[in-house]
């Protein structure tokens, strides 16, 4: 059986290669309005990453940059530790810099 963080490792993989799809959560440990603010921040919900970002990362700060067709989230926790995304969906980068953080919190 995979660990959670082999699995969510898995699910960032196809989030960066655009290869997600509804059955990409399945087995992790979100709870589903948290299924549905992937889904819809994949799909381009500033709103849902935003309210993903809330849900899962509570005390982290945030910065979005979006410059000529490209976006860049920095995602930093308490200590400054910073985990980027970047994509051409603002969404999706914050999509990928949660789900960095939330494997290297696996790592500790």
């Amino acid at each position: 059986m995979k660990s959670s963080k082999e699995m969510l490792q898995e699910l960032l993989d196809k989030v960066e290669v655009g290869k997600f799809d509804r059955w990409s959560t399945a087995g992790l440990p979100f709870t589903g309005p948290q299924k549905s603010f992937i889904t819809r921040a994949y799909n381009g919900s500033l709103d849902a990453a935003k309210a993903l970002h809330e849900a899962v990362l509570p005390n982290y700060g945030y910065q979005v940059w979006q410059d000529d067709g490209s976006a860049l989230v920095d995602v930093w926790d308490s200590e400054g530790i910073s985990f980027v995304g970047g994509n051409l969906s603002a969404s999706r980068a914050w999509l990928i810099a949660i789900l960095r953080a939330l494997i290297a919190q696996k790592e500790c």
